[in-house]
């Protein structure tokens, strides 16, 4: 009960966060008429490269996720491209990350997978994620002087990915240190809770198998790095469908390091409680880069910012609700799944 009220105070925080952010917006968007003049202007082919090259994503996550289960299932790359689709999609229309733990039931209920086993991957995923964009954030800042709050930022933004990496691979060579961590962080919590902790904690351990594979680990990081390479053309293609409004207000394109900041600082920005698609957070980071960092004006900034999201939240949306209707099961079906269900369902299908 406790879990399903603090659970239900931080959708109403996430949605509190969007709709402040969003009133905050629209009020600096300054001048909306020429903010939608701007989108008038954008080309729509290089948008519609954009979300092609979005959904090609997919085709590397789903390797990726098949190497992460490579130690425990072998599943077919099409079926996990599909859960990926499925799980940005609940991500987009569910608060609270929520596709996250679809994802897990979805590919466990479809493998016969413990689902704790499937949420470890997803989680080793999203490490796999944050080190990179840190290690290129890292790498970039050598070259540019971007300003303090970015580097504050990218450094708060380190620290929380490398601490995670850093627990992950204390759990995986030093099980027992892990669990005396743990243990210690625990102490005042009710016993009952500190014991389905541990419980937890062992199951999720099946997932780490990647960090004991030196192979494995140079395979996934090579599918992190294609994955975000990808990703960033997603970025220069909505840059170049705003080339003509871009031009006319800055006189000059935005630098590619620009471009790459923009892409890291707003996947960190995901990480902020949001409403779904988190729409708020997503258009206010994107909104201080171009203003703050290329000094692009409020109104094309405002536009590139809600465009770019539409380019990358609508197609994996409706692919997603196409591959959930081809499992034959609701979304809201998957959302009732409580954390018991879930782990019964996991012994079970195991």
């Amino acid at each position: 009960m406790k879990l399903g009220r603090f659970r239900s105070a931080g959708q109403w925080f996430g949605l509190l966060v969007s709709a402040v952010l969003l009133v905050l917006i629209v009020r600096k968007a300054q001048d909306l008429p020429a903010a939608g003049q701007a989108i008038r202007d954008a080309d729509g082919r290089w948008l519609l490269a954009g979300a092609m090259l979005y959904l090609l994503t997919f085709l590397p996550r789903g390797m990726r996720w098949g190497r992460l289960l490579a130690g425990v299932r072998t599943i077919p790359l099409r079926h996990l491209t599909e859960v990926e689709a499925i799980g940005f999609m609940a991500n987009n229309v569910l608060p609270f990350r929520l596709g996250e733990v679809v994802r897990a039931y979805t590919i466990g209920r479809k493998a016969k997978l413990p689902v704790t086993t499937a949420f470890a991957t997803i989680v080793m995923e999203r490490l796999c994620d944050g080190l990179a964009l840190v290690l290129t954030l890292a790498v970039i800042s050598l070259f540019y002087p971007f300003p303090d709050w970015v580097k504050r930022g990218g450094g708060l933004a380190a620290l929380l990915f490398l601490g995670a990496a850093v627990f992950l691979a204390l759990l995986a060579y030093r099980r027992d240190a892990a669990r005396s961590l743990v243990a210690v962080c625990t102490r005042p919590v009710p016993a009952p809770l500190a014991g389905k902790i541990a419980t937890l904690l062992d199951q999720f351990d099946r997932g780490l198998h990647l960090l004991r594979s030196p192979l494995d680990a140079a395979m996934v990081a090579a599918l992190s790095a294609l994955i975000w390479v990808v990703e960033f053309g997603v970025y220069l293609c909505v840059l170049a469908a705003f080339a003509g409004p871009i031009q006319q207000a800055l006189g000059r394109p935005i630098p590619l390091h620009d471009a790459l900041l923009l892409m890291i600082l707003v996947n960190f920005g995901s990480i902020i409680p949001s409403g779904p698609a988190y729409v708020g957070t997503f258009q206010a980071v994107a909104i201080a880069v171009l203003t703050g960092v290329s000094h692009l004006s409020e109104p094309v900034a405002f536009s590139y910012s809600w465009v770019l999201w539409a380019t990358m939240v609508v197609p994996i949306v409706a692919v997603g609700f196409i591959c959930l209707a081809a499992e034959q099961v609701s979304l809201g079906s998957l959302v009732r799944v409580r954390g018991d269900e879930v782990r019964w369902q996991a012994e079970r299908d195991r």
